[in-house]
C-alpha cells in the first residue's frame, strides 16, 4: 500500500466522525424547529425513535 492510500484509509473515520458532529447538530435544530412549528410531527417523530430505540434493545438482550 503506498503511502497515498494509505493517508486516504487512516482519514476515513476522522472525517466520518466529523460528520456525524454535524449530522447530529443539524439534526438537532431540525428538532427545535418541528418542536416549534409543528407539533405533531415532532410527536410523531420521537414516538418512532423512541419505538426504533426500543426494539434495539429487546434485539441485543435477547441475544444475550
Amino acid at each position: 500500500m503506498d503511502n497515498q492510500t494509505k493517508s486516504k484509509a487512516l482519514s476515513i473515520p476522522r472525517k466520518i466522525g466529523s460528520n456525524m458532529v454535524a449530522f447530529l447538530k443539524n439534526y438537532v435544530d431540525v428538532l427545535k424547529n418541528m418542536h416549534e412549528h409543528h407539533r405533531l410531527y415532532f410527536f410523531i417523530h420521537a414516538f418512532m425513535l423512541i419505538s426504533a430505540f426500543l426494539m434495539f434493545l429487546v434485539v441485543i438482550f435477547s441475544m444475550i
